[in-house]
């Protein structure tokens, strides 16, 4: 939970359980699922499909939260304590009134095998730039090296006073990014939003990046969510231009695939995901942008 007391605000990540999804397609969410009190969240940890998913302390590599002009990292925070199928991570943060705050999550690397039809599978549903012939050369039972960063943006609810930040558009240093080049959470729906991605430092050029828009508003109301996906090309700088055609959670994700076989592994699969909310309409008067050339490069030539 977010429980704000003005400056002062502690995260507690909420992780739940369910068995039987197939790793090879699972890509992780950050999920904002409650506010129930003021200056309060809670997050989930989701897969693409809504189920949650255990989360056990040992695969957590690096967990920090940025906001205000200083980031909280794992080895500052208690370890996770397993309780059934629940764990919490309290993280005690300072955050200006209406701030914004960066939660982020790498994985620890680790090993999942896979059959062959499902990595080809997953390749092609998510438009990756690997040839089939690549993966036809691969052994029937894949070992997959799996790279795995998270993030989302959580605002300070109870404020109005606000004002677009830059913790939303700064790079964090994890393997995997999605890094909005506006704040997202400011500008409101019918805006456009550009967004860049990066695998270890460095931008991925022109891998697709899937959306997943707010569950449509005439299931929300009966307690029914329901997914729908697209995927988005980037250009030859890893820029991407999504509309935020609806207010409401939004998701981005990416996939990168890797053939270099290894004494350990055939395979390295790099994915990652970004969670926040758009508001229905302009925070305060703040202008939509609308941006007629995807490709244009907005960084100023920043990395």
């Amino acid at each position: 939970m977010l429980v704000c007391n003005h400056r002062a605000c502690c995260f507690l990540l909420s992780i739940c359980g369910i068995a039987g999804v197939s790793t090879a397609q699972v890509v992780h969410h950050l999920d904002l699922v409650s506010t129930d009190q003021p200056r309060e969240a809670v997050f989930q940890l989701r897969t693409h499909d809504a189920a949650t998913v255990l989360w056990p302390e040992h695969e957590i590599g690096w967990l920090f939260v940025r906001g205000a002009g200083r980031q909280l990292n794992r080895h500052e925070v208690p370890a996770v304590q397993p309780n059934g199928v629940q764990a919490v991570v309290p993280l005690p943060i300072q955050v200006e009134p209406g701030g914004l705050s960066k939660v982020g999550l790498d994985l620890d690397p680790r090993i999942e095998v896979v059959s062959r039809d499902a990595l080809q599978e997953f390749v092609v549903s998510r438009a990756l730039h690997v040839h089939p012939e690549q993966i036809d050369e691969l052994p029937e039972q894949i070992r997959l090296l799996r790279i795995e960063s998270l993030s989302a943006l959580v605002r300070e609810p109870a404020d109005a006073q606000i004002q677009p930040s830059p913790v939303a558009t700064q790079k964090a240093g994890q393997i995997v990014e999605i890094r909005p080049i506006f704040d997202p959470t400011v500008f409101g729906s019918g805006s456009d939003l550009l967004v860049r991605t990066y695998v270890a430092g460095d931008a991925l050029k022109s891998e697709p990046v899937m959306i997943v828009p707010p569950v449509d508003a005439a299931f929300a109301g009966a307690g029914v969510r329901v997914f729908s996906s697209c995927t988005l090309p980037t250009d030859d700088k890893g820029i991407a231009t999504l509309t935020l055609d609806r207010p409401g959670r939004w998701t981005l994700e990416l996939a990168h695939l890797v053939i270099a076989p290894a004494a350990e592994y055939d395979a390295v699969l790099y994915t990652g995901s970004l969670t926040f909310d758009a508001p229905g309409v302009p925070v305060h008067g703040q202008a939509q942008p609308r941006l007629p050339n995807s490709g244009q490069d907005t960084t100023g030539g920043r990395p």
